[in-house]
């Protein structure tokens, strides 16, 4: 009994310490930008303090890679002046949208400026200059 409430205390500090140990974590260091002073904004004398700014690493992302369409996609087209062909078309599951006079048009894979290229010339192809 003696030798189980010797070990009582270390044991409590140990798994206190390992509870505690998954709530220190950080994703990144915190850098404190300094508050300017009434004094520094009034006389501009203070010198800037440089400040280090630590920041996580950015996702390797291709923000500038063009979208490609697919099954499911809604798109708004507008056909200036006819109100008739200005709506919504969803991408069907064969990957095609169907708009009047044109019948349907290929979309899946293809970025909303070449697809508005391909629409943009089946209609000046005889139905509107």
């Amino acid at each position: 009994m003696r030798v189980a409430r010797a070990f009582r205390l270390p044991i409590i500090a140990a798994v206190t310490a390992i509870a505690l140990s998954g709530c220190m974590h950080r994703n990144a260091p915190v850098a404190v930008v300094p508050q300017p002073t009434p004094d520094s904004i009034a006389y501009a004398k203070a010198a800037p303090v440089p400040v280090a700014y630590a920041a996580p690493a950015p996702l390797a992302a291709p923000y500038d890679a063009p979208y490609h369409l697919d099954a499911g996609d809604r798109l708004r087209v507008v056909v200036y002046g006819q109100e008739g062909l200005t709506n919504t078309y969803s991408i069907s599951a064969g990957g095609t949208i169907t708009m009047p006079l044109i019948g349907a048009v290929p979309a899946r894979g293809r970025t909303p400026a070449g697809l508005a290229a391909e629409i943009t010339a089946k209609l000046r192809n005889g139905f509107i200059r």
